[in-house]
């Protein structure tokens, strides 16, 4: 009894700590706040029922930030409260998240003064770019956000609402994005416009606009698509000479080629646009801040960026997310099946490295990972929650390829039955 009474203490002084000082004309009075206070010392951290109630109280007498802390220990008590968790999400959708100047104020020492400050409703933008397009951005970000809760939530996989701001870096030069890459996260990032980073916990972003390569690489595709064009125009001219055209169709094939390698190296990793490369990395960090992944606990390349896929987009101002057509993706992945390029489920699932050198290749295998979520978050979403809770409680460190491949049949079934269904699904997709 005597530890259990300690252990309240601490976890009551604690939270007391991270509320900081009650003053201030936002707040809802000192008085409530020290009643507040009273009431959680007198509350076992471990029951759910008076720790609800409590949240209850402080929701009623405008203390939404304490509400909000507690409601989150009695999700942590009980995953499954949906009453708990409606009531943590009506705060979260009223209320802005609590400033911080104290944490703002260490990472502008860490990053220094060169780098501007933007504070949106759910992100710290820290950048050395154009202003206009840091708020453009912010905008982009804090959509993907507003979709990224809007889908889960439709969905019930019920993502927990962020606690505090997610930090995210926008480099004016290559160089230092670079040199934080490699210096910060230890990471080789020359190849890339922007990575999420689970050891930081941030997001960082170079313009690839402001890269006189990125000039060079659009003039070179531009010549490939006269080029495509001309041999297209032989081939109609020269059609009743076979030999010849035998010719042009390989100098097409090979322009072809050529031109798909520098699209997808303009394009960035896997085949992503700028906005596409925001959006996919912030869900990212977004999926790792809302429970619905773990930071260190081991997800095969399928879940992970098959759900940060879902949500790319090249338009800003469209609608996207894994209710909507993300063409690109999808017309890649109906090619892949109809030329018998995809990779078989029973090793697709435990897959957890890239080919190198290889960026057709590794296009494709990021279309199949977008697809195969998609379509297990449309047809077997009780399942993909399911999976998502029992994975995120796995301890952290790397994993057998059985284990992936004995989780995934866990949950969703026979592997034979759920890639006759992929497939079936992904031809009516043609």
């Amino acid at each position: 009894m005597l530890q259990a009474q300690r252990a309240n203490i601490l976890w009551v002084m604690l939270l007391a700590a991270w509320l900081g000082p009650v003053s201030g004309p936002a707040r809802a009075g000192d008085d409530l706040a020290v009643q507040y206070l009273q009431r959680l010392s007198q509350t076992d951290r471990n029951d759910a029922v008076a720790l609800a109630s409590l949240g209850d109280w402080a929701s009623a007498n405008d203390l939404s930030q304490e509400a909000a802390e507690v409601y989150r220990r009695v999700l942590e008590i009980r995953p499954d409260d949906n009453e708990v968790y409606q009531r943590l999400v009506r705060i979260a959708d009223t209320t802005r998240l609590p400033e911080d100047p104290k944490r703002q104020q260490a990472l502008q020492q860490q990053f220094g003064k060169k780098y501007q400050l933007h504070v949106s409703p759910h992100f710290l933008i820290f950048y050395d770019t154009d202003p206009a397009w840091a708020l453009n951005r912010a905008v982009l970000l804090e959509k993907t956000h507003d979709i990224f809760y809007s889908a889960f939530r439709r969905a019930d996989l019920k993502p927990l609402p962020l606690s505090e701001r997610l930090v995210c870096l926008l480099f004016d030069s290559h160089d230092d994005f670079a040199d934080y890459a490699r210096r910060v996260d230890r990471m080789n990032m020359s190849w890339s416009s922007g990575y999420y980073s689970v050891r930081t916990n941030r997001i960082a972003f170079f313009n690839d606009k402001t890269n006189p390569a990125h000039q060079r690489v659009v003039n070179h595709i531009a010549e490939l698509e006269k080029t495509i064009d001309a041999l297209r125009q032989n081939i109609r001219r020269d059609s009743r000479n076979p030999a010849l055209v035998s010719v042009h169709r390989q100098k097409l094939e090979a322009a072809m080629r050529e031109h798909q390698w520098y699209r997808n190296r303009l394009r960035g990793v896997a085949g992503m646009a700028n906005t596409a490369k925001t959006t996919h990395e912030a869900v990212h960090q977004l999926a790792f801040n809302s429970n619905l992944q773990v930071r260190n606990v081991f997800y095969p390349f399928w879940l992970a960026e098959g759900l940060a896929t879902n949500f790319e987009t090249d338009d800003p101002a469209a609608s996207f997310g894994p209710y909507f057509d993300n063409v690109e993706r999808r017309k890649l992945l109906t090619d892949m099946q109809g030329d018998d390029k995809l990779m078989k489920l029973d090793k697709f699932i435990t897959m957890t490295t890239l080919p190198v050198n290889d960026a057709q290749r590794v296009s494709e295998l990021y279309a199949q990972a977008y697809g195969l979520f998609q379509f297990l978050f449309k047809k077997r979403h009780d399942q993909m929650r399911k999976y998502l809770e029992k994975l995120s409680k796995i301890p952290p460190g790397n994993r057998q390829v059985n284990a992936l491949r004995a989780e995934f049949i866990d949950a969703f079934g026979p592997i034979d039955t759920v890639e006759d269904q992929f497939t079936t699904w992904i031809r009516l997709m043609r």
